[in-house]
């Protein structure tokens, strides 16, 4: 389950076919290489200032979550995403990168609240082609309430094979308390049929330290929000998080391939936490990986604001951040 910096979508124990290689992809897409940020129009963007606020109830905005870097305009709305240099601007309600010739593309979707609806994605070589999409929903309360994806593919030499997957998410006393994902996978590979079904359970544990800035931790929602290392959840873009911050979970997989019942697994971690005086996230970490927050001080928004540019405003705000390896 643990993997290097990047994005990754869905992870499911073992499978007997590797639907998505779309890690290596979307990687690729933020590196830069033959890829490339596009858009379908000029459009400006809709998508309000992030809703993440301090102890005293003050806006704040995050730059950076581990290796992810995000910048904002002069209304303090989310402009753009970077990564290692490579930078991914909003375009109208959506982040949309791939590749240049066309064969591979990402779209991410905002609604109207700032909050991620829809993910879509298609990758194609001369072996195979894959398309896909996860689409979100969220509470009242702006807390995600269930995830559904959705992927199929074929192969050159006639192989065909899909997935669906659906999380739900059970929130008590303004805290996540479960997480449970659930999939089936099936398909044609070299003239056999194969079927998988998996789940993965998640339990959280809480402690007595407020989340004052109702941030969703990192490495939480690494795990349970099908996407993994990409920093969405720190800026708000995932639904608020629980109002304390949790001490750990434990996550059980179990799985069925071609109707025989798998091993049982269980997963335990700890997780960590330090905050600033105002009361945001400053660092977490989980079983000894660590990750770390910066933000944009207020001499910086003033500054920014007068700034005559979304350009000039980005080149105002380029924090330091603290690169880290999941191990």
């Amino acid at each position: 389950m643990e993997s290097g910096n990047g994005i990754k979508f869905i992870t499911t124990m073992n499978r007997k076919k590797q639907i998505l290689n779309f890690a290596a992809l979307a990687v690729a897409a933020i590196l830069g290489g033959n890829l490339s940020s596009c858009s379908d129009d000029n459009g400006e963007s809709y998508i309000p200032s992030p809703t993440i606020t301090d102890k005293g109830g003050n806006k704040v905005l995050v730059t950076g979550v581990g290796s992810q870097r995000f910048t904002y305009d002069e209304n303090g709305k989310l402009a753009s995403m970077s990564y290692r240099g490579e930078t991914i601007t909003l375009q109208g309600d959506k982040f949309s990168f791939g590749k240049k010739d066309g064969s591979a593309r990402v779209d991410v979707y905002l609604g109207s609240d700032g909050l991620i609806t829809k993910i879509q994605f298609v990758e194609s070589d001369t072996y195979e082609t894959d398309e896909g999409s996860i689409e979100y929903s969220y509470s009242s309360d702006r807390r995600l309430k269930s995830i559904n994806y959705s992927v199929k593919g074929t192969d050159k030499y006639g192989g065909s094979y899909g997935e669906s997957a659906k999380a739900a998410y059970t929130w008590k006393d303004g805290n996540l308390m479960q997480a449970v994902i659930e999939g089936n996978e099936s398909g044609q590979e070299d003239g056999e049929s194969f079927s998988e079904s998996y789940t993965q359970n998640f339990t959280f544990s809480y402690g007595n330290v407020p989340n004052v800035s109702k941030q969703l931790p990192y490495y939480m929602a690494d795990d349970i929000t099908v996407i993994e290392n990409i920093g969405f959840c720190a800026v708000g873009l995932l639904g608020y998080g629980p109002d304390y911050l949790p001490t750990g979970y434990t996550e059980i997989e179990s799985s069925t391939e071609d109707g025989k019942p798998g091993k049982q697994r269980t997963h335990t971690y700890t997780l960590t936490f330090t905050q600033n005086s105002n009361g945001t996230l400053k660092s977490e970490a989980r079983n000894g990986s660590s990750i770390s927050y910066t933000y944009a001080d207020a001499l910086t928004r003033a500054d920014a604001v007068e700034a005559q540019s979304k350009e000039g405003f980005a080149l105002s705000m380029r924090p330091s951040f603290f690169r880290h390896r999941r191990k």
